[in-house]
């Protein structure tokens, strides 16, 4: 007597990250760099306009008595008082996928910064009513911070309802004061998938009966 067993068995495992894509992450390109740096778009919020040094800055750059050193590379996107830099890192967001990404931040004015980074998967309004999918607490960086940078980061798991929709990454400034300044600088990230795998199992059995007469 022969019998055969199947056995199907579906485990989820994690694929090993991989960088990120990120278009000029700090802040460096192309070298005519203007008031958006290429590869990210911008959205006044709070209030209509910003401070005058808003931008694409070279490394050294002062905000009245505060200068700025490039954390990394020549150049340094001065995120001003009341503005956000975002940037879409995908069209359509894979259920099981983790988006971990940092970014590094200075105070580059005279006085307290207040600002966040985050994802969503819509862009962001002027009054800042779209919710944000990943955590985003307020840091404040205080004066004495000036001249040297702290890294914030922001992680987000894709669900089964973001499944399908774009992903923006969000650099955001929020104090609303002219001296409440933040830089940024070198942003990375990297992203987990979680990828099911089907493993099938068939056992054999054989058994033999002998009769004696």
């Amino acid at each position: 007597t022969t019998t055969t067993t199947t056995t199907t068995t579906t485990t989820t495992v994690f694929v090993p990250c991989k960088p990120a894509t990120v278009v000029n992450p700090s802040f460096e390109g192309p070298v005519n760099f203007s008031f958006v740096p290429f590869g990210w778009q911008f959205l006044d919020i709070l209030t209509l306009g910003d401070h005058k040094s808003l931008g694409v800055r070279p490394s050294g750059y002062a905000v009245g008595s505060v200068v700025t050193a490039a954390y990394d590379g020549s150049f340094f996107l001065n995120g001003g008082a009341s503005s956000i830099f975002y940037q879409k890192l995908t069209d359509s967001a894979v259920e099981g996928t983790t988006y971990n990404f940092t970014v590094k931040a200075s105070n580059a004015g005279n006085s307290y910064t207040r600002t966040r980074f985050y994802f969503t998967t819509s862009i962001q309004d002027a009054a800042l009513t779209v919710a944000p999918v990943s955590d985003f607490p307020v840091h404040v960086l205080p004066a004495s911070a000036s001249g040297s940078w702290t890294i914030f980061r922001a992680v987000f798991t894709v669900t089964a309802a973001e499944a399908g929709l774009p992903i923006f990454l969000n650099l955001e400034s929020r104090r609303a004061v002219t001296t409440g300044v933040v830089a940024f600088d070198d942003v990375l990230g990297e992203e987990c998938v979680q990828e099911p795998t089907t493993t099938t199992t068939t056992t054999t059995t054989t058994t033999t009966t002998t009769t004696t007469t």
